[in-house]
């Protein structure tokens, strides 16, 4: 938990503080997701194929779970690197 640093000097409750950090108003994109997790999501290919050629995603931001879905990404960085 952080705690602010005019917490001590105005008598504020760290508990008050960190919930004030975090309520909607003062929350950003990077605070609502944690770097760290991972999504499953399935995907139609075409869908997929739009997002690499729109340069949105990159084959090094996806991980493949089977050879088939490794084989797919591989055919669709292909096709998007033609175009």
């Amino acid at each position: 938990m952080r705690i602010l640093e005019n917490t001590i000097a105005t008598g504020i409750s760290s508990r008050r503080t960190v919930m004030d950090e975090h309520s909607p108003d003062n929350m950003t994109a990077s605070d609502e997701i944690d770097q760290t997790d991972l999504v499953s999501i399935r995907i139609r290919p075409d869908k997929l194929l739009q997002l690499i050629e729109q340069r949105v995603l990159t084959a090094s931001d996806l991980k493949c779970y089977d050879y088939a879905s490794k084989s797919v990404i591989r055919k669709l960085c292909l096709l998007a690197c033609l175009k």
